[in-house]
């Protein structure tokens, strides 16, 4: 068997009981115990003349502390508490073989050493055996002391019944007497005493319940003492030293009575009987008897206050209606109406804000129609109106028409007011909801680009791979093929297709901040002279290009290649918005953070300093109503094949991933200036300098991680081609084993992005770790939470994919050049 009692059953030393030994207990005996064991409901059974008790698991809440002790007790050392009822009862039950049965029985039984209220549904039936005998007592409980406690306190809650709206506080009062006279075991005694409005203490008795004079004068010091001592309105109150009837119990509640403006009014002191627990059940109902006359009392006052102040404030509170009407934030407007949806309304008045945010001025709102405010098209408000009309009201959003013919995004509470002549008017306050809903729009269109981002940097990231494999193999065709074939034009096409299709990627990369970016400190200074011709070229003949550099202007943190790609494309579009000529302007500074000019998305720079490129056109401008797209990726104004759309979304995501951001105001006509906000290099980062190199390698040995099965091979060929005796691993784990195993290699060119539990990162810190000094490349066209980032690659040089057999060779090299 299973389960406490089960197992208390039979390990039980019944030998010890006048039961004796289980075997040898009568058959039906052990039947009948067997299906009360079994049973899911409570099931208590006594037998022999001791009525040796045996009782399932679910009769265990009704002995609460007695068990496990009860279990084979004599009845009368278990039940001492109820014997007098109990012990007559079980006689009866064996001598006549009758049932007993009880329903909400009151009984006080000590489930935690005290006896307490409890009320049971329950019956005693006599268990005998086939042959008549009787062997002991059966009895099946279920316990009702939650619903019965609860049913004789639900009185409290028509404390109101009847009660007038100028119902006093003594009215209410005796409300209460009533109601706790017929609740003897909350309220075995009660006293209810007056406050007196200058000490808040309490003077004269108003009423009492089941108490003597001397009583009730000795409890109203004590109970004043425990109020003032806290700030509860339910205090215990101990009754010590008092003469008490013997059914009380040790200790009463203290209750604020409070009415409006929770103004103490009156203190009752309660007394239970003493089988209700004073902290686990009285308290409760002590705390919502103050609640509800709390409530009942504050709502009569308050009306009784109100009634009062309507006559002598009448003036007063219509000029301050007036005043309020004509001030509050929201508008208002009041119009005449027959309640019916195809009537028209007519606005009989609207405040200062109703008239401001249609455009109107008080006096040409006045007497217009309802349908001078609503779009004809616009079925909303008719939906509005038979709302309104059904139910009285209406609430929600709703686009009025202005005075100019704009839309005005609002939400509305619309009431219909019946007058006492049987008119009907409407009561309308709008508020303006623009604002809000644009924000809507703003988080809905972020979460959008987010999207496209995280799509971006996927595609990308395969993209790549691919690209590696055709990059590598049309540049060894490229080396087999006669300059003068036409098999080798076709191949160049194809590999300057590639290149294209790589810059594309890149730029993917690049504006969902994937890319992993090689930054240096770069002379922006040096820079532009050096990029100059590509800009010349890319601004085209007809335009000017003009650089003013500041003298002395710091360094910038940056990725050269990609610093380059942003000016490109910010030229080709300076080129493109000044079709008929003229002049592109550069110009380098250091920046006063205070004094750019927002962002458009109130991204927020962190703190720090600054470098800035302004670049400043002649151009036409750009449309107002689409300035807040222009960072979108894919949104472009050029025609079909002119523009990819991610040029200026690139360059947003590029600069913010270096850490700062790109700026931009245009008007129409006038021209755009582009601010390009760099991170200030440290003073301990010099400017990079090319360092010579071999033009080859010289057999020297290379591990070469990378999972894709293609690029791995592409790029094992590539690295013969160069002169690297190279040994390939198909992820980080196996990279390490066979360096554990003895593999002694002079390089370590390892992708970023691979299955298992290490990256590339996190291969290359292993590395550093148990091989210092053997330098580590990684290789990625994916660079997923920017691990790679110059603040997170802690110093390992970055190769992006698509690479070339040269940028290949030219990274590498540098390497063995250094060791």
């Amino acid at each position: 068997m299973d389960g406490s009692n089960r197992t208390l059953l039979e390990t039980f030393p019944w030998h010890q009981t006048s039961l004796g030994c289980a075997e040898t207990w009568h058959p039906d005996m052990k039947a009948m115990i067997r299906m009360a064991m079994a049973s899911g409901f409570p099931v208590y059974t006594a037998w022999g003349k001791d009525l040796v008790q045996v009782y399932n698991d679910a009769y265990n809440p009704i002995l609460g502390d007695k068990h496990p002790q009860s279990f084979g007790m004599p009845a009368h050392e278990s039940w001492q508490e109820i014997w007098a009822f109990l012990g007559p009862a079980f006689e009866k039950v064996r001598t006549t073989q009758q049932e007993l049965t009880y329903s909400s029985r009151l009984l006080p039984l000590a489930k935690k050493g005290v006896p307490e209220e409890c009320y049971f549904d329950f019956s005693y039936s006599p268990a005998l055996t086939a042959d008549g005998e009787t062997l002991g007592v059966v009895s099946i409980a279920t316990e009702r002391t939650g619903d019965v406690i609860a049913k004789r306190r639900q009185a409290i809650n028509g404390l109101d019944a009847g009660l007038a709206n100028d119902t006093s506080f003594r009215e209410l009062a005796s409300r209460l007497h009533e109601i706790l006279e017929a609740n003897e075991m909350d309220c075995a005694a009660a006293a209810l005493y007056s406050i007196d409005a200058h000490t808040s203490n309490p003077e004269g008795e108003i009423c009492s319940l089941r108490l003597d004079d001397t009583t009730a004068r000795a409890l109203r010091p004590l109970a004043a003492q425990t109020l003032r001592s806290g700030s509860n309105d339910v205090v215990p109150v101990p009754l010590d030293g008092l003469t008490t009837d013997d059914h009380w119990a040790d200790k009463a509640h203290a209750i604020a009575l409070r009415g409006h403006n929770a103004q103490l009014r009156g203190i009752l002191i309660l007394v239970p009987n003493k089988l209700v627990p004073i902290e686990r059940s009285h308290a409760s109902f002590a705390h919502s008897l103050a609640s509800r006359f709390h409530s009942i009392l504050h709502a009569v006052e308050t009306r009784q206050s109100e009634i009062g102040k309507a006559h002598e404030e009448k003036a007063e509170q219509e000029s301050l209606y007036q005043f309020l009407f004509d001030n509050m934030g929201d508008g208002a407007v009041y119009l005449s109406t027959s309640g019916a949806v195809g009537d028209d309304e007519i606005v009989l008045a609207a405040n200062r804000r109703a008239c401001e945010m249609m455009g109107y001025t008080p006096d040409e709102v006045i007497g217009r129609s309802r349908e001078a405010f609503f779009f004809p098209q616009d079925q909303s408000a008719r939906t509005a109106l038979n709302e309104r009309a059904k139910h009285g009201f209406y609430l929600g959003e709703l686009t009025f028409r202005t005075k100019d013919g704009d839309s005005l995004e609002t939400e509305i509470t619309s009431n219909l007011v019946s007058l006492k002549n049987g008119e009907k008017r409407a009561l309308t306050i709008i508020r303006d909801i623009s604002h809000r809903s644009a924000l809507e729009r703003e988080r809905a269109e972020r979460v959008r680009l987010e999207t496209i981002e995280s799509l971006t940097g996927g595609l990308a990231h395969d993209f790549n791979n691919l690209l590696t494999v055709i990059v590598g193999s049309l540049e060894a065709l490229l080396d087999d093929l006669d300059k003068t074939s036409g098999q080798y034009k076709l191949a160049s096409n194809a590999m300057y297709a590639a290149e294209r299709a790589g810059g594309l990627t890149n730029q993917l990369l690049a504006y969902s901040r994937r890319q992993a970016l090689v930054t240096r400190s770069i002379d922006l200074n040096a820079f532009l002279q050096e990029v100059k011709p590509l800009l010349h070229s890319s601004l085209g003949e007809i335009n000017r290009l003009e650089i003013d550099t500041e003298r002395d202007c710091p360094a910038c943190k940056a990725d050269s290649a990609q610093l380059t790609t942003t000016l490109l494309n910010l030229a080709a579009n300076a080129r493109d918005a000044m079709p008929e000529g003229g002049c592109l302007r550069l110009r380098t500074f250091r920046i006063d953070p205070q004094k750019l000019t927002p962002a458009r998305d109130l991204h927020e720079l962190s703190p720090g300093d600054y470098v800035g490129l302004r670049l400043q056109d002649d151009g036409t401008g750009i449309e107002p109503d689409i300035l807040d797209r222009i960072f979108e990726p894919f949104f472009t104004t050029k025609d079909v094949g002119k523009g990819s759309g991610l040029g200026l979304s690139m360059v947003q995501g590029f600069m913010r991933q270096l850490g700062g951001d790109v700026r931009l105001t245009s008007i129409l006509d006038q021209g755009t200036t582009i601010d390009l906000v760099f991170p200030m290099a440290s003073e301990g980062q010099g400017v990079t300098q090319a360092q010579p190199q071999r033009a080859g390698a010289n057999g020297e040995r290379l591990l070469l991680v990378e999972d894709n099965e293609l690029v791995r091979e592409q790029t094992r060929l590539m690295l013969e081609q160069i002169g690297f005796t190279t040994t390939t691993a198909e992820n980080a784990q196996d990279a390490l084993q066979q360096l554990e195993k003895g593999l002694t290699v002079d390089l370590v060119l390892t992708d970023m992005v691979m299955p298992g539990s290490r990256s590339g990162l996190q291969l290359a810190k292993e590395l550093r770790r148990t091989h210092p000094g053997l330098p580590v490349i990684i290789t990625t066209g994916h660079d997923p939470g920017a691990a790679l980032s110059p603040d997170r690659a802690q110093g390992f040089e970055v190769l992006r994919k698509p690479y070339t057999r040269n940028s290949l060779a030219e990274t590498l090299l540098r390497h063995i050049s250094k060791t």
